[in-house]
């Protein structure tokens, strides 16, 4: 994304919102490059694995089965 120095004072936050993780912004004074921008690539997140903690704890299915259906029925009611 290129944009002129003007531009990104009057607009900054709209448009650092627009910046997907990843992309640059390069601002230009006059036509010439002045300084570019990137936003941070977002940081991959480790889901725990459920499964292997169940069974390390010994909870088969039905003991989730059970859980799932109170949690819905809480859900139902607010």
């Amino acid at each position: 994304m290129k944009k002129t120095a003007r531009q990104v004072l009057r607009s900054w936050v709209r448009i650092v919102q627009t910046l997907k993780p990843g992309q640059t912004l390069q601002v230009t004074a006059r036509g010439k490059p002045l300084v570019n921008i990137t936003k941070p690539a977002a940081e991959k997140r480790v889901l725990p694995d459920f499964a292997r903690a169940a069974r390390a704890d010994r909870a088969g299915t039905k003991v989730g089965d059970r859980l799932l259906k109170r949690l819905l029925a809480d859900e139902a009611l607010s």
